[in-house]
C-alpha cells in the first residue's frame, strides 16, 4: 500500500480554497445554518471550548471511527486502514506472507492459505484496500513471484 492510499492531508487538498479545522461537531443548527464545534483531543475527549460555524453548504464526512460491528475476532486478528502507519503494517505483512509462500518447503495448501486475504467491510475503505491488494499482488509482487500468481 502507497502512503498515498491512505491518507491525502485536507490541509493540501483545501489549501487556497477552503478554511480546515480539525474538531468535533456538537450541534448543527440547520435553521440558523451553524454548527458548534469543539478541539478532540487525542485521548478522545474534547474541551468545553467551544466555537460556531456558520456553513453554506455542509458536508459530513462520515468513518473516522473503526466500527468492528461485533464481529468477533476483528479487532484482535486485523489489519486496520486509516493511518500510513497501518497501510505500512500491512504492505509489510503482505510481503511477508509472499516470502513465507515462496519458501520450497511449502505446500499449495499452505500457499493458497498464505496468499488469501480476506476483507471486513464493503464500505468505501473496503473497496479501496480490495482495490490497493489487487494492484500491490498483479502489478508490484507478480514481477518478484511469477511462481505463486496461481495462487
Amino acid at each position: 500500500m502507497e502512503e498515498h492510499s491512505v491518507v491525502e492531508p485536507v490541509r493540501n487538498l483545501v489549501h487556497g480554497k477552503a478554511t480546515y479545522y480539525e474538531a468535533v461537531c456538537k450541534q448543527i443548527d440547520s435553521v440558523k445554518r451553524e454548527i458548534v464545534c469543539s478541539f478532540k483531543s487525542e485521548d478522545g475527549s474534547s474541551d468545553g471550548d467551544s466555537f460556531k460555524l456558520p456553513y453554506d453548504i455542509l458536508v459530513m464526512g462520515v468513518g473516522s471511527e473503526t466500527n468492528t460491528f461485533g464481529i468477533k475476532g476483528v479487532q484482535e486478528h486485523c489489519f486496520f486502514f486509516k493511518t500510513i502507519e497501518d497501510a505500512n503494517k500491512l504492505r509489510k505483512r503482505i510481503s511477508e506472507c509472499f516470502e513465507r509462500a515462496a519458501l520450497p518447503n511449502m505446500s499449495d495448501q499452505e500457499r493458497q492459505k498464505l496468499l488469501s486475504f480476506v476483507i471486513c467491510g464493503g464500505g468505501p475503505t473496503g473497496i479501496e484496500v480490495a482495490a490497493e491488494i489487487h494492484d500491490l499482488v498483479f502489478e508490484d509482487l507478480k514481477e518478484h513471484y511469477p511462481e505463486l500468481m496461481k495462487y
